[in-house]
């Protein structure tokens, strides 16, 4: 007998995960679950979970679902490999959970007669009418806050689009195949109309994209020829498109970061970590490696892609080959199954199989848009597209019974204990992240409107709700930094100095962090000249080169402290590697050549010197393409003075 009640225990495990989740890291990952997302999962949380009342239930398994066990060992052991175990954890947890409802839906769905209908009657209903607020959202972002590029309550556009995505497909498809009742025709078209306006708001290509071809492809199934027309419509568009929007599809901008460049850096990641990836939610940092050496991209100068923009590409990266494999077989298997279930399902014998006479057309129609825009975008970054993604395979897939695994389910008399741990959950996601972020955004606001004494008030309250967030640590370390330069109160300096290093040891991957400890110890050091200080120094700019050793930047800068501390011959070995690196680095070739002078080497130094004059006389005649360091001080967090 599996009483209930243990059903129930690992729900609310599940549940304080979350919360931990959320609290410990102020909510990095899950924060993009709004408030009507957040309830919605909890809603149907608690419905499959009435539904195993008093029934005897059996496990249920299909080809893909021992791959995905497979995938979920793999995530596991990149885990370890990563060298990075508490962000790698709550990064990787985010897509166990995603394992954990999926494989509870599915069961749910397999053992529960009616599970169907129910969802179709009320399920549908109630998350296309999530969609159309998010859809009336951004429509009132765009013609009355005069936001260019609408994002609804999602801080990227691109997720936002991938969320509309799935109210157009569902709607279209279960319009095209007749699956809307004729008395809800008129409402249906109109929400199909602004959740499709709303995503043309979004400016989402990837999206629109994958839009356009499912929806051909759908038409297709009906009238191939039709297809073929919207086809060719589409193309003709692209063509009288006014310049700056096909500009955005053709990427003919210098300053662009084209979406092959990012590839090739997810490429150049996965080539030195091909195994096991380098962790869970630590892509961001290993792209920043990857910006150097600049060579002709200027665009690379002062920003990095913080993700892979292909979702294949991110999944390899962050937990290696072996999990892509797997993955992508599970997807596989997902769909050939699909196929094998609906081959007794013919229209007639002729006909052969039919998408179009399998009851979840419309599931394979938004499963389809995820797989197409991902290939271009992460279209499973954000925690409710993904979670959307799993829930949709779970409650499609195939159900082969292995009579081997039933189990029978008793009834329990603590049937209020599991929604009230839910409210709990609840409330803190909807409580403590909303506010921990809600005065970080504030206190960036009022950093931009010359506030910053409130600045920082907002933002120490940030850093104290959630002290294991080591974005808001960083910032406010900085904050305190540029306090020190309006006040001149060494005290400021102290902070900085406290506060960047807790931010360095909650994310010791993060490179930025550890240039502004250095900046800040430099400053201390000229207050107060020591060894030990200039020590401390030459150690954070090693840290960071642990995690940006192609950096230029960070290697000019320790072998500019080297010389300082007359480690000459190390600081050579430096400049050499920054020069090396980015052969037009003016100041990397003036550092050698003030090197070579002091160690009284006129033909090293008149070597050097004739290097710079060089360079800058051939960005003189180029002013896109400025000296290498002087775009790079362009970005706030590799600034040398504040």
């Amino acid at each position: 007998m599996f009483h209930k009640f243990y059903v129930e225990i690992i729900e609310f495990i599940i549940c304080i995960l979350i919360i931990l989740l959320a609290l410990l890291r102020g909510g990095e990952g899950v924060y993009q679950l709004s408030l009507l997302h957040i309830a919605a999962v909890v809603l149907l949380m608690i419905w499959l979970d009435r539904q195993l009342t008093d029934r005897r239930a059996t496990i249920y398994f299909f080809d893909g679902g021992w791959t995905l066990i497979a995938f979920a060992i793999v995530l596991g052991i990149s885990i370890v490999a990563s060298g990075y175990l508490y962000g790698s954890f709550f990064h990787t947890f985010e897509w166990f959970s995603y394992l954990v409802i999926g494989f509870t839906i599915y069961q749910t769905t397999a053992n529960c007669p009616g599970g169907r209908s129910l969802t179709q009657s009320w399920v549908y209903p109630i998350f296309l009418s999530l969609i159309v607020c998010q859809a009336l959202y951004g429509i009132f972002q765009y013609f009355v806050l005069d936001i260019v590029r609408v994002s609804g309550t999602f801080s990227i556009a691109n997720y936002y689009a991938d969320f509309l995505m799935i109210g157009v497909l569902l709607i279209f498809s279960r319009l095209l195949f007749g699956k809307i009742l004729k008395r809800h025709v008129i409402v249906t078209v109109i929400s199909l109309i602004l959740i499709g306006f709303a995503l043309y708001l979004s400016g989402s290509r990837g999206a629109l994209i994958a839009v356009v071809v499912v929806i051909v492809s759908l038409i297709a199934l009906r009238n191939i020829w039709i297809a073929g027309l919207i086809s060719l419509l589409v193309v003709i568009t692209i063509f009288i498109l006014p310049n700056d929007l096909k500009n955005r599809f053709t990427e003919q901008d210098i300053y662009s970061f084209t979406r092959v460049d990012i590839w090739r850096q997810a490429a150049e990641i996965i080539s030195e970590h091909p195994l096991t990836g380098v962790g869970a939610g630590n892509y961001p940092e290993y792209a920043l490696q990857s910006n150097f050496p600049v060579q002709t991209a200027v665009g690379r100068y002062a920003k990095s892609a913080r993700i892979a923009h292909n979702q294949y590409l991110q999944i390899a990266a962050e937990f290696g080959l072996p999990a892509l494999i797997l993955f992508l077989w599970f997807i596989i298997s997902y769909i050939r199954q699909k196929f094998k279930s609906n081959n007794g399902d013919r229209l007639n014998e002729n006909q052969g199989v039919s998408l179009a006479s399998e009851p979840d057309i419309e599931i394979i129609a938004v499963i389809s848009g995820f797989l197409i825009h991902g290939v271009v975008d992460n279209s499973l970054y954000t925690p409710i597209n993904a979670l959307i993604f799993f829930c949709l395979i779970a409650y499609s897939a195939p159900k082969e019974k292995k009579k081997e695994f039933s189990l029978e389910i008793a009834d329990n008399r603590n049937m209020h204990i599991y929604p009230i741990f839910l409210s709990v959950a609840l409330c803190a996601l909807l409580l403590f992240r909303p506010i921990s972020w809600l005065y970080f955004y504030q206190a960036e606001r009022l950093y931009q409107e010359d506030h910053l004494d409130q600045a920082i008030e907002k933002l120490e309250f940030a850093d104290a709700l959630s002290p294991l967030n080591a974005k808001f640590s960083h910032k406010l370390g900085v904050y305190y930094g540029l306090q020190y330069f309006r006040e001149k109160e060494t005290g400021w300096l102290e902070l900085s100095e406290m506060t960047l290093k807790r931010s360095l040891k909650t994310r010791p991957i993060n490179s930025d962090v550890a240039l502004d400890l250095a900046n800040t110890r430099y400053f201390i050091y000229q207050l107060n000249p020591s060894n030990s200080t200039m020590n401390q120094i030459v150690e954070a700019y090693e840290h960071a080169l642990v995690w940006n050793g192609k950096n230029p930047f960070i290697w000019d800068k320790l072998g500019f402290f080297y010389g300082e501390t007359g480690y000459f011959k190390e600081a050579l070995i430096c400049f050499s590697e920054a020069i090396r690196l980015e052969p037009n680095f003016v100041q990397g070739q003036q550092h050698a050549a003030w090197v070579y002078r002091t160690l009284g080497d006129p033909e090293g130094e008149e070597h050097h010197q004739r290097e710079t004059e060089k360079i800058l006389q051939q960005h003189r005649s180029h002013t896109y393409a400025l000296p290498y360091e002087m775009k790079l001080l362009e970005s706030d967090s590799l600034k040398t003075e504040h």
